[in-house]
């Protein structure tokens, strides 16, 4: 079994810093133990998500399950630009949805594999070790291999939260097979202490305060799902894709931030944060590809945004609103749109009875 010393670590450390890894902490590859209970604790309260739901725990929890001989996981944080996206709700007569800030850049996927694969090749060859990259790819909990390695602690609204970077972050790993004789460190510092701005202004009361999120209120959880309730589909309100309200409050973010740790913001903005409900509508499969496809938002698909994009026009409600309903129903082929759009009106039309 191969270890490596502190002196390798930090090489390893210098090299991240060429490639322009914003953060790095190295953890022992264990079986994540929080993690069970923390999923038996969300499953018993009805707490997970469409997302979350996964019956093979070895998966989820195992990381030799998906290198063998697991010993070291290496995290990496990317900081990216919070937008302010409170500036873009004050119309409320705008026939617009609203774009997640921290998703209408270029996929963070691939801006993070890229630096993970430099990485990877520079340790593999450097070592003589295997190494497996993951962003986003599995269901291990990416926050508490971060908090694993030093690099922060977990908010009262779920997300990790690092003292320079704060919770704007995107995560990626390696596992790797090499030992290493000096792991960092959780961090206990109560990081929100007596602060509750993210349970307090969250819509839907979604934060529970003790480092959980009930999903099922969740605007960001919401706009994800593939299937929404009628109950669910106020709660969403005006947005297509997610939700960053609870992070433009913490006091550990720096909104519209042009640089993080020192390093200079790469992220490219490839979207609009607000999104002409009448254009997406009409948008063609090519076109979404090409731009909404390409960001961070974009895996959910054309169909689910159109969705919401529908949803929105029913709780905005206004006489623009309903108009342009009506034309989507004349005009647009699609089934699931006008059914989507039946859905909206009656919505409208129940809550002007009310």
């Amino acid at each position: 079994m191969k270890t490596i010393n502190k002196a390798s670590k930090n090489k390893i450390i210098e090299f991240s810093k060429k490639i322009n890894i914003h953060k790095i902490g190295f953890t022992k590859a264990y079986y994540d133990y929080f993690k069970l209970s923390e999923y038996n604790y969300r499953k018993e309260n009805n707490l997970l998500c469409e997302l979350e739901i996964n019956d093979n725990l070895v998966e989820m929890l195992e990381p030799s399950y998906w290198l063998e001989n697991a010993k070291s996981i290496i995290v990496i944080l990317e900081g990216y630009k919070l937008v302010d996206t409170f500036e873009f709700n004050k119309n409320k007569d705008a026939l617009e949805g609203i774009i997640s800030g921290a998703s209408v850049y270029k996929d963070y996927h691939k801006i993070v594999r890229d630096k993970l694969d430099k990485l990877k090749l520079f340790i593999e060859k450097e070592y003589k070790c295997n190494c497996r990259s993951i962003c986003d790819s599995n269901t291990f909990s990416d926050r508490n291999l971060a908090l694993s390695a030093g690099l922060g602690e977990i908010g009262k609204n779920s997300f990790l939260i690092n003292e320079e970077l704060g919770s704007s972050t995107y995560i990626g790993y390696l596992i790797t097979d090499i030992e290493i004789d000096s792991y960092d460190n959780y961090k206990t510092n109560n990081i929100c202490s007596n602060c509750n701005l993210c349970v307090e202004i969250c819509p839907n009361n979604a934060i529970i305060g003790n480092n959980q999120i009930n999903p099922n209120r969740c605007v960001s959880f919401l706009t994800q799902a593939k299937r929404l309730s009628e109950k669910d589909k106020p709660l969403i309100y005006n947005s297509l894709y997610g939700c960053d309200i609870c992070q433009l409050v913490c006091p550990y973010n720096r909104i519209n931030a042009q640089s993080f740790n020192g390093y200079q913001n790469t992220s490219e903005q490839i979207i609009p944060v607000a999104v002409s409900i009448n254009e997406l509508i009409s948008i063609s499969n090519k076109e979404f590809k090409s731009t909404f496809g390409a960001s961070s938002a974009g895996w959910i698909g054309k169909k689910r945004m159109q969705r919401n994009a529908i949803i929105t026009l029913g709780n905005i409600a206004s006489s623009n609103a309903k108009k342009l309903l009506k034309d989507i129903l004349n005009n647009n082929p699609d089934e699931d749109v006008k059914n989507e759009v039946i859905s909206s009106l009656n919505r409208i039309e129940t809550n002007e009875k009310d």
